[in-house]
């Protein structure tokens, strides 16, 4: 299979989702998400990476158009609608996830005036105060990510971190995170592509350990896999027992670099038929908790 021929599968399997999370989710009516909405690009990054405190952490939202022609969408469950439904998973490091305190209308159909259109080549921007909407209670560390849905069609975000500490204050981390699969609907014996990248959307270098991540050259396990009953997937590669890492163990990561690997897990894993369930394993303490994946194998 050619890389063209993947990324138009994976298009074509992320739209099949799409469209079968309407018809779960809506009993079989109508929605208004647009398959086309698929290819529309979303970044979540901190407005103010210093000073930030449990007041306020404010978030902007980017939506961009890489296409050649106009893309329309539906600004429901969106930042740019504001503090309307629940669209960012807040998770601790447990991978509880911090609960949405804003509004929730009922709503009928939409109006021409809630939809957005952004030109090809162009972007949109939203800002929003994470605690308006998601009121941080325990110190500890937490992830952000945008959620698209069956109602815009948008693509997931990628993942922010931030520490809450004892006395109210924050520290937000530089480092950015994105995991994808590449098609969340696979035959049995296919490959099952995921794509990892740590950017750093700070103002100077980062040291990162790449260790159990799959940025390592020897595949080691970063995934924990549960199939269709909730049954743990077997996992068919290393196991490595390390000491403390040293100073050369660690990557560097300059201020706007960004460094990613794409992974076939078909052979690191014992995969059956059905719905299964990725967790991403942070070693590192000052990470949290990322939204699991759902992958679908068929026969």
């Amino acid at each position: 299979m050619t890389i063209g021929e993947a990324y138009r599968t994976s298009r074509k399997d992320r739209r099949r989702l799409v469209l079968l999370l309407a018809i779960l989710l809506t009993g079989g009516t109508c929605m208004n998400a647009q398959t086309d909405t698929l290819d529309l690009q979303t970044r979540l990054r901190y407005v103010d990476l210093d000073g930030t405190d449990r007041r306020s952490l404010e978030l902007e939202m980017e939506v961009y158009n890489p296409t050649g022609a106009p893309i329309r969408f539906l600004s429901w469950h969106t930042p740019m609608e504001g503090y309307r439904n629940h669209f960012l998973h807040v998770l601790n490091r447990a991978g509880h996830a911090v609960d949405y305190r804003g509004e929730t209308p009922k709503r009928g159909s939409p109006r021409d005036t809630e939809y957005l259109t952004i030109p090809a080549g162009e972007r949109l921007t939203a800002q929003v105060n994470l605690f308006e909407g998601y009121p941080v209670a325990e110190s500890g560390v937490y992830s952000i990510q945008f959620f698209g849905d069956s109602v815009n069609g948008l693509r997931d975000s990628n993942v922010l971190f931030f520490t809450l500490a004892d006395d109210g204050s924050i520290e937000t981390s530089p480092l950015t995170v994105d995991l994808r699969l590449e098609r969340v609907i696979v035959p049995v014996g296919e490959p099952i592509l995921v794509e990892f990248a740590v950017g750093n959307a700070g103002t100077e270098a980062v040291a990162f350990l790449p260790w159990y991540t799959p940025l390592e050259t020897i595949p080691t396990r970063y995934l924990d896999v549960t199939g269709p009953n909730g049954e743990r997937v077997q996992y068919l590669s290393l196991m490595i027992d390390r000491p403390r890492p040293k100073p050369t163990d660690y990557i560097r990561i300059s201020p706007g670099e960004r460094r990613s690997a794409r992974v076939d897990l078909q052979p690191l894993f014992r995969f059956g038929t059905g719905t299964h369930t990725l967790r991403y394993l942070w070693i590192a303490e000052d990470f949290a908790a990322i939204h699991p994946l759902s992958l679908y194998l068929e026969a």
